[in-house]
């Protein structure tokens, strides 16, 4: 049996072997076995047609298929009109048929017309699955929006926008230089004026428009015919009331050396309590070591690496090149050197190094130095990423909730520490306690919860309130290898 004919490329320009695909008494078998049915490639569509159509009249459904340029609405309708001629058909060609037709003709005319809807929706799959598909448009880019507003604070609002797929891989940020950036509140409204040093960071002064408690501000931004929106209700400060310490004589405290040693029976240094705020979502603690520098590891850890290379290439091209040529690539080595050694170094503002409190960690520390095989970017590294997850952590209370423990977790240097108690809004606290959602990879991960209509990010509010701790070490108190220090702990007050 020859194959069946591909239907053709143009549908309107050739006629397909659809046309003949009721046979007529002068067709001969073999002729009549190239109906439309081999020209459909698929074969229950094949029997499902034959099956419904009755014997011998899959033809009407295949020539269909040469009106291609009409939609798919138009084609139902076809269909529709062919059914009377389809019921009304006799079955004397069932011998006549391909053999994927020959089933029995006994289908009754209620019968058929009980089978239009399944038709229908074949006809509709048929053409949908079988059109070439046309070109899909790249989606428009999405504005992002991140600000915070707190009582006190100058308003700075960073917008930035989603890359196109086509740069997707150039590891720039798009942020959006002309954009227009108005904030309204209680009648008046104000506009954000754009920074000249920090593209796409829009700025207003805390003495023009003043964040109050309980005050509602409506953020609206303008940009190519895209409008975003987005609000935020300023929550009531909650003050912190009591500050103390669990163990120990008066303010020291005594703090194991490693953290496995308290396992089961684990203290902390101490607990805070604080006033209910009236309106807020829920609160944000942040714990921070004021005296231990570092840097964001995503813009720094580049500088690492430019600075290895930089290393290579002034080996590479002495001899080479003339001396003024290396002194610039000097000057550049030690540009970056110097960068990392004023922000990566444990040095507190008098140049008086600042120590771990924990004994293992401080000799992991220096023992970076003394790692022969690492290059001196990724020393740096190291001490990047040890500096940026140990100087501060922060986590979230619920709304019900006033007190909160102070983690060993997040007293990991001599020194001065700050705890900020944030009272947050909605907007803020939905996004801090969701912005790792998405990355679990389950079904049900909805990912973070924004609430800016028109774009995506967050803009929300929250007041603050803080005190701070002083953590030393007393090497001279405890055995000497017992594993067991004490801290002093005095709580100061806040700026």
């Amino acid at each position: 049996m020859p194959r069946a004919s591909p239907i053709p490329r143009s549908w309107g320009a050739a006629k397909s072997p659809c046309h003949r695909a009721i046979p007529g008494p002068s067709m001969s078998r073999a002729t009549s076995m190239r109906c439309a049915c081999q020209a459909i490639n698929g074969s229950i569509f094949r029997y499902s047609a034959s099956l419904l159509f009755g014997p011998g009249r899959c033809g009407s459904i295949c020539r269909l298929s040469t009106r291609s340029t009409a939609k798919i609405s138009s084609t139902i309708s076809g269909t529709c009109r062919a059914i009377p001629k389809i019921v009304n058909q006799t079955s004397a060609a069932t011998s006549l048929c391909c053999r994927f037709c020959r089933v029995s003709a006994s289908i009754s005319t209620s019968d058929m017309l009980m089978q239009i809807p399944i038709i229908l929706l074949l006809c509709a799959a048929f053409f949908v699955g079988c059109s070439n598909p046309s070109e899909v448009e790249n989606p428009q880019q999405t504005v992002i929006v991140v600000g915070y507003l707190a009582p006190g604070v100058d308003t700075e609002l960073t917008l930035r926008q989603t890359l196109p797929p086509e740069r997707y891989y150039d590891g720039l940020e798009d942020t959006l230089l002309d954009a227009e950036v108005w904030i309204s509140t209680e009648g008046e409204t104000f506009a954000l004026s754009p920074s000249t040093g920090d593209p796409g960071l829009f700025m207003l002064a805390h003495e023009t428009m003043p964040i109050v408690e309980g005050q509602t501000y409506e953020l609206l931004i303008e940009h190519q015919g895209r409008q975003v929106r987005a609000e935020t209700t300023v929550p009531f400060k909650s003050a912190v009331t009591q500050v103390k310490t669990h163990l120990g004589d008066g303010e020291t405290i005594v703090y194991n050396q490693l953290f496995g040693d308290s396992f089961g029976k684990l203290v902390h240094p101490g607990e805070f309590f604080w006033d209910k705020s009236e309106n807020a979502a829920g609160y944000v603690v942040i714990v921070e070591a004021v005296d231990v520098r570092s840097l964001p590891p995503g813009p720094t850890a580049p500088l690492t690496g430019d600075l290895d290379r930089l290393i290579e290439l002034r080996a590479e091209l002495e001899g080479q090149v003339s001396a003024d040529s290396l002194a610039v690539l000097d000057d550049e080595i030690e540009a970056l050197r110097t960068f990392f050694a004023e922000n990566l170094a444990l040095l507190d503002d008098a140049g008086e190094p600042i120590r771990w409190l924990r004994d293992r960690e401080q000799v992991e520390w220096e023992e970076i130095e003394d790692k022969e095989k690492w290059s001196e970017g990724k020393k740096w590294r190291e001490r990047l990423e040890d500096l940026f997850s140990a100087r501060k952590i922060d986590y979230w209370i619920p709304a019900d909730t006033t007190r909160s423990d102070l983690w060993w977790l997040g007293v990991r240097f001599e020194g001065e520490y700050r705890v900020r108690l944030q009272a947050a809004d909605l907007n803020y606290f939905d996004y801090f306690t969701t912005s790792f959602n998405g990355q679990s990879g389950s079904d049900g991960d909805k990912g973070p919860v924004f609430h800016v209509e028109g774009g995506t990010g967050v803009f929300g509010s929250y007041v603050e309130d803080s005190f701070r701790v002083l953590a030393y070490r007393d090497d001279r108190v405890g055995a000497e290898g017992s594993g067991v220090g004490k801290m002093v702990v005095e709580v100061v007050a806040d700026d």
